[in-house]
């Protein structure tokens, strides 16, 4: 090919690469005018300052209720919200919920309804009994301590008693609430005794999964791998 055939290629690969990348921006013009006009007509539509109505926020309070159905008992208007004070209908638990409304938030905010002290709600009808072993655990400083194997087979029993009073609540929520929403934690330390610092720690979550054997193996193959010794 001569040198002015290869210029004229090279100009006619640039016309077309030039025509194609106009009919590009023309079709992506084409396709966003109707989706902005949308965007706005909506906008229009969708209203500022609407709440959602009592049949709408007892629905969405039972998806965190579990097996128990909820009813209102009274509410409030307060500054910008709506107060509800609401009771289950199973064990009579009561908490509040937040209703807000409609309004600007970037485009558009929904309605929607906040619970505030549902699940420490839930916790005070098990608090007494897992407190009451917690605090027999405990030592100096909050810590269950202990030094060799034997007391820590004693404080995973113990543990796992915490954990089998809250696994009652399995009859209203699943284990996934219960491993969200762990009740208590227990600190455990090993160390001899006049020591005033442990050479190991850890921190055991009371969420409706413990067993006490597991557990036991667990920290100690925990310990031996910080440690680099095996918990006799």
């Amino acid at each position: 090919m001569n040198t002015r055939s290869a210029a004229h290629a090279t100009k006619t690969v640039a016309r077309a690469t030039t025509s194609a990348r106009t009919t590009t921006a023309a079709r992506a013009r084409r396709l966003l005018i109707p989706v902005l006009g949308l965007a706005i007509l909506l906008s229009g539509c969708l209203k500022r300052g609407v709440y959602l109505s009592d049949d709408e926020v007892v629905r969405k309070m039972e998806k965190q209720t579990g097996t128990e159905h909820v009813m209102i008992l009274d509410k409030e208007e307060k500054d910008g919200y709506v107060l509800y004070h609401m009771k289950t209908d199973q064990r009579g638990i009561e908490f509040t919920a937040a209703s807000h409304p409609s309004g600007d938030s970037g485009i558009y905010n929904p309605a929607n309804v906040n619970v505030y002290d549902y699940v420490d709600a839930v916790h005070a009808l098990y608090d007494d009994q897992i407190h009451a072993i917690h605090d027999e655990l405990n030592g100096d400083n909050n810590v269950a301590v202990f030094k060799d194997r034997a007391e820590l087979h004693v404080i995973c029993q113990r543990i796992e008693e915490m954990d089998a009073i809250y696994r009652q609540e399995l009859a209203y929520h699943d284990a996934k609430w219960l491993k969200t929403f762990q009740i208590d934690v227990v600190n455990i330390s090993r160390r001899d005794a006049g020591m005033e610092k442990g050479d190991f720690s850890y921190g055991v979550l009371i969420n409706g999964t413990i067993d006490a054997d597991e557990l036991e193996k667990y920290i100690c193959d925990l310990y031996e791998e910080r440690t680099g010794q095996p918990l006799k």
